[in-house]
């Protein structure tokens, strides 16, 4: 059949259909034939309707894009109650293992009751250990991999129970937070220095007790010498327990010659002394 572009004439009908009949049937088949022509003729003409027209389409698509937005707030929504959860049970790991540690340590002190070192009960060990490798597996599985102040936590467990790897590893994550309080970025450097020492990466511990006398070098007058005095005197223990005479002579010659900046705050230099005392000859 051949296709009729609008705007073109319709053809005329075969004589046969054109030309009148006596028989009624057959006018009637030739009528119907004729009409079928007519729709088939139109339907070949007329352009197919845009899907986007369609509105049992428009309405598919819409329901599924509300199922997908409801999916993703629903998943968006248990994660974040997940992860509530996981902040609530680290806190309170992170007040038991403080509990601990401070209930936990008991000082040695020599014939003059000076204190010489500190011990730990073995039983706070034991618990510390336990609770701080929970806390470790929560940090690991936050989105924001735990804040500053959680690795320090976490680390300072890790010291506690003798874990110097896994200690150095917090610390080392805390410091990446970059904290922007100065006493939690120095705590952080103190452990990092400390674990290192232990794990026998010594240049590793003095960049980070260098770095945590460095901290302090906005800071003036009394707050900056007292607070550099005792990372001096802190550095100075952990070359003095390695052995290491030479580091040690430049670190606690340093932590002297801040002593005579505090002679206007009698109290603390009476303490800033007490530290000296402690670290004051080598090997330890």
């Amino acid at each position: 059949m051949t296709r009729r572009h609008p705007g073109r004439p319709r053809q005329g009908r075969p004589e046969a259909l054109r030309t009148g009949s006596t028989d009624p049937a057959l006018s009637n088949a030739v009528v119907s034939i004729s009409e079928r022509l007519d729709v088939l003729e139109e339907a070949q003409i007329t352009p197919p309707r845009p899907w986007y027209r369609e509105a049992s389409v428009l309405v598919a698509i819409l329901a599924l894009l509300i199922s997908l937005a409801a999916s993703y707030f629903g998943w968006k929504q248990n994660g974040d109650q997940q992860e509530l959860a996981a902040r609530s049970e680290l806190s309170q790991l992170i007040q038991r293992m403080a509990a601990l540690q401070r209930d936990g340590s008991e000082d040695i002190n020599d014939d003059k009751g000076q204190r010489i070192g500190v011990t730990q009960r073995e039983d706070a060990v034991v618990e510390t250990l336990a609770l701080a490798g929970q806390a470790a597996g929560i940090i690991d599985h936050l989105d924001d991999g735990g804040t500053a102040s959680e690795c320090y936590a976490v680390a300072l467990a890790f010291k506690f129970v003798g874990e110097d790897r896994r200690a150095a590893e917090f610390s080392e994550k805390g410091l990446r937070k970059d904290p922007p309080h100065l006493t939690l970025r120095i705590g952080l450097l103190h452990v990092k220095a400390y674990s290192n020492f232990k794990l026998g990466n010594y240049e590793v511990g003095r960049d980070a007790m260098r770095a945590a006398v460095d901290a302090r070098n906005f800071q003036s007058g009394l707050i900056r010498a007292y607070g550099q005095l005792h990372s001096y005197t802190f550095w100075a223990e952990r070359e003095r327990t390695t052995e290491s005479c030479d580091e040690w002579e430049v670190v606690i010659s340093e932590a002297r010659s801040l002593l005579e900046e505090l002679a206007g705050n009698q109290a603390a230099r009476e303490q800033a002394s007490r530290w000296i005392e402690a670290v004051d000859t080598c090997p330890a």
